[in-house]
């Protein structure tokens, strides 16, 4: 009778080695798996990257070239209506500045997917989806803007804060900057202008 004690335990013993061994392969299987998913993310992360970064290149020349066009033609009115010269002006400052800084960061944004695939940078965020109104309820007018606490009269008055003046800004708190109420003085200042 104790020798069949005796084996059953050895047995119990050999079955809990197995198990425990058996543990330790569900450990690193799990482990591998676990890496190859994050592996599988990254790269997918990766390939959205570049594959953005390719739709940014084929279009950034006929981007660039249709912005010269805007400029050379808005320049024909330009040169005698000011708004006219400043779309120009504006086109051309764009094209300039996107033409100098999209080489950086391009070359930023391909070393970026690299590292998200070697596991070196995180995998940016998703974009976030546009907010949509709930159901039931208009969206908000974009070109109505909020009822502002200033009000501001060109020339003659300058900024008038309606009701209390507001509270000062934490950081601006913090450097030492005080708001001044300054809304009882009475200011008014003439200054000459050529006529032509």
């Amino acid at each position: 009778m104790q020798e069949a004690v005796n084996v059953a335990a050895s047995q119990v013993v050999a079955l809990d080695d197995a198990l425990a061994a058996v543990h330790a392969q569900i450990g690193d299987v799990e482990q591998k798996l676990d890496a190859e998913r994050k592996q599988a993310e990254r790269n997918s992360a990766a390939d959205a990257l570049s594959g953005n970064l390719d739709e940014i290149e084929r279009v950034l020349p006929d981007y660039l070239a249709a912005s010269r066009r805007l400029f050379e033609a808005v320049g024909a009115v330009g040169y005698f209506h000011f708004g006219g010269g400043q779309i120009g002006a504006l086109a051309q400052n764009t094209c300039a500045e996107i033409d100098s800084a999209m080489p950086i960061a391009m070359a930023e944004l391909r070393r970026m997917a690299n590292e998200v695939r070697d596991g070196r940078a995180p995998i940016p965020p998703r974009k976030p989806a546009p907010a949509r109104a709930a159901a039931g309820t208009r969206a908000a007018d974009p070109v109505a803007a909020p009822a502002s606490s200033i009000t501001y009269v060109p020339v003659r008055h300058g900024p008038r804060f309606r009701g209390a003046v507001p509270a000062a800004d934490p950081i601006l708190e913090a450097a030492g900057f005080r708001l001044l109420d300054r809304s009882s003085e009475a200011r008014e200042m003439a200054i000459a202008v050529p006529r032509v």
